[in-house]
């Protein structure tokens, strides 16, 4: 394809079926989820990608949802309970929750026939700890085989490494709770042990045996200091080399954990990975 959906706009307008936003409400356990849904030109049904933004969720990635959405691509962004007006209160645990609630949600013929999706078509791609959702619902899943983890953050693998280095869980602990002040009904202190609990369940590298045919994009950025690539991307690269039922795309660039400065870059490795999905 010549056409490159980050730098150009449709070249034609379908004026019977344009591209659109629309915002959603999701009940999450009792709770209201803000979401936003990028709807693409065309009768469809088209692909769906839902983009799951990292913690506390400054940065949503509207760039790529956009970027995904001229390629053809439905995208569904949202915000887990407790931000962003969003309700309920806020753990790692519920932004799991949520993302199931929306994943089923967004698969239902309602939906499907509403924004003119493919509900078979379903991708899963997120930033941070969005990341980690994105690929553990992957690996868990019989039915979910696509995921992209950008400078992703391996809960489980984290916790296991800091739980008895002091200065390690000091330092966690200010950028929880520094994050936790933007959040509903949480504190860093809750978030640290929430993580550290839940280490052995939430290690990705202790997942990879049971996932069964997969596909994934894995981007680092090398100077991480949020999510170091020595700890959150090379040791899950190095455990799925080892497995040949995974499809593992790696990149590396050269940029922070928000990818401040390199959004094109990786809004092109999305949209080409996207491109070469077999579903």
């Amino acid at each position: 394809m010549n056409y490159n959906p980050i730098t150009s706009d449709p070249i034609d307008r379908n004026s019977e079926y344009p591209a659109s936003m629309q915002t959603i409400v999701v009940e999450s356990h009792g709770q209201k989820l803000i979401g936003t849904v990028f709807i693409p030109q065309g009768i469809g049904p088209h692909p769906m990608l839902v983009l799951l933004h990292g913690f506390p969720g400054n940065e949503v990635n509207f760039d790529m949802a956009h970027a995904a959405r001229r390629d053809g691509w439905l995208v569904v962004v949202f915000h887990y309970r407790g931000g962003w007006g969003s309700g309920g209160s806020y753990s790692f645990s519920n932004c799991v929750e949520d993302s199931d609630v929306v994943i089923n949600f967004v698969i239902t013929n309602a939906f499907s026939k509403k924004y003119r999706a493919n509900k078979d078509r379903l991708v899963l791609a997120g930033h941070s700890l969005g990341g980690f959702v994105a690929l553990k619902k992957v690996f868990e899943s019989h039915s979910l085989n696509h995921a992209a983890f950008f400078a992703g953050f391996n809960f489980g693998y984290f916790a296991d490494l800091i739980k008895s280095v002091s200065w390690a869980k000091d330092l966690t602990l200010k950028r929880l709770d520094d994050g936790a002040k933007l959040l509903s009904g949480i504190s860093g202190d809750k978030l640290l042990a929430e993580m550290v609990n839940k280490r052995n369940d939430w290690d990705l590298i202790k997942l990879i045996p049971t996932a069964i045919r997969k596909d994934i994009l894995v981007v680092g950025a090398r100077f991480d200091m949020t999510a170091p690539i020595d700890v959150h991307h090379t040791p899950l690269v190095n455990a799925l080399a080892g497995y040949k039922n995974i499809l593992t795309k790696e990149a590396i660039l050269e940029t922070g954990h928000s990818f401040s400065d390199s959004r094109i870059k990786l809004t092109q490795l999305l949209i080409d990975w996207l491109r070469s999905i077999s579903f």
